[in-house]
C-alpha cells in the first residue's frame, strides 16, 4: 500500500472514531429518527437501488461470477421490504446505550455488579455480494453508537455506491456526520490484509461471504474479528415420514434471508427408505434449485 493510500485510510478511520463519539452522545430519539428517516428514504429510492443492482448482475454474469454469489447479490422488492422491516424493528428495541444490568451474588446480597453497554467504536464490514447486509449493519451501528467502514466486493460496485449515498443522505438530513458510514476503496491497491493486518485503530472486523473468504480474512487479521461459522444441521427421515414432509422441511429451512443459518444440510435415513422415494426427493430439490438459479444446469 502506497503512502497516499495509507494516509487516506488513516484519515477515514480517524473520522470514523470522531463520528462514533458524536453518535454515541446523540439521544435515543435522534438515533431512532435517523433509522426512521432512512427507512422512508430507502422506500422512496428503492427503484434506484434495484436499477444499480441490475447493472451489477449483468456485469457479474459476463465475468462468470459463481451462481451462489449471484444469488446473494440479487436484490428484489421483496428482499428490500424484508430489510426495511428489520430496520423498523430496531426502532422499537430498547436503547442499548442507556440499559443498565444489575446483578447480585446468590450468597452475598450486598455484593452487586453494574454493567452498561458502550459503543465499540469503529466497525469494519468486509463482505462478498449481499449489498443489503450493509443496510442492516448500518442500522445496527446507528442504534448502538458505532461508526461503520464498508468494504464490499467488486461484484456489487453499483449497488454499494447507491447504498452509501442513501446512508450518508439520511445522516446529513438528521444533522449527523456523514463520516459515520464510509466506504473503503475497492481496488487492487488496497488489499484485505492492508485493512485487517495493520496497526489501524479499527475496533472490530466482521467478514461475511463464502467460508473460504471468511477464513482468509480471519487468518490475515491482527485486529479483533467476529468470524461467522458454518454448522451442521441434520434432519432424520424415519420410515414413517412422508417424502413431501421431508421436502417441505428442507425447503423451508433454506428460506431465511439474507442467509439461512439453520438450513438443513444433511439428511439421515434408515436403510428401509426406498430408492424411489430418494429419487423423488432429489429430483424435486434439484428442479427447485435450478429454477431459482442456485444450481447450474
Amino acid at each position: 500500500m502506497d503512502a497516499s493510500l495509507r494516509l487516506d485510510l488513516t484519515i477515514k478511520v480517524q473520522q470514523a472514531h470522531l463520528a462514533s463519539a458524536t453518535l454515541a452522545q446523540a439521544p435515543q430519539q435522534q438515533r431512532n429518527q435517523l433509522l426512521s428517516s432512512f427507512v422512508k428514504l430507502l422506500q422512496e429510492r428503492q427503484n434506484d437501488l434495484l436499477e444499480a443492482n441490475t447493472l451489477d448482475l449483468e456485469s457479474s454474469r459476463s465475468f462468470e461470477v459463481p451462481a451462489i454469489v449471484l444469488h446473494w447479490l440479487k436484490l428484489t422488492p421483496e428482499r428490500l421490504q424484508n430489510m426495511m422491516a428489520l430496520l423498523s424493528h430496531l426502532l422499537v428495541m430498547p436503547d442499548p446505550l442507556t440499559a443498565i444490568n444489575v446483578s447480585s451474588s446468590a450468597f452475598r446480597v450486598a455484593q452487586r455488579g453494574y454493567a452498561q453497554s458502550v459503543p465499540r467504536g469503529v466497525i469494519t464490514f468486509i463482505y462478498e455480494a449481499f449489498p443489503d447486509l450493509a443496510l442492516l449493519l448500518a442500522g445496527m451501528c446507528w442504534k448502538t453508537g458505532n461508526a461503520l467502514l464498508l468494504k464490499g466486493g467488486a461484484e456489487a460496485n453499483h449497488s454499494n455506491q447507491v447504498i452509501l449515498e442513501l446512508l450518508q443522505a439520511a445522516l446529513a438530513a438528521e444533522n449527523l456526520l456523514t463520516t459515520t458510514v464510509q466506504a473503503l476503496p475497492n481496488s487492487r491497491t488496497l488489499s484485505i490484509g492492508d485493512v485487517v493486518a495493520g496497526d489501524l485503530p479499527i475496533d472490530l472486523v466482521i467478514p461475511y461471504g463464502r467460508p473460504s473468504f471468511v477464513h482468509q480474512v480471519a487468518c490475515q487479521a491482527t485486529l479483533p474479528v467476529v468470524q461467522s461459522t458454518m454448522g451442521n444441521c441434520y434432519l432424520f427421515w424415519s420410515d414413517s415420514g412422508s417424502t413431501e414432509q421431508v421436502r417441505s422441511m428442507i425447503i423451508e429451512s433454506h428460506q431465511g434471508l439474507p442467509d439461512a443459518v439453520n438450513a438443513i444440510e444433511k439428511v439421515l435415513l434408515t436403510p428401509n427408505i426406498k430408492q424411489s422415494r430418494l429419487a423423488l426427493l432429489w429430483g424435486s430439490l434439484k428442479e427447485r434449485a435450478l429454477n431459482s438459479g442456485v444450481m447450474q444446469p
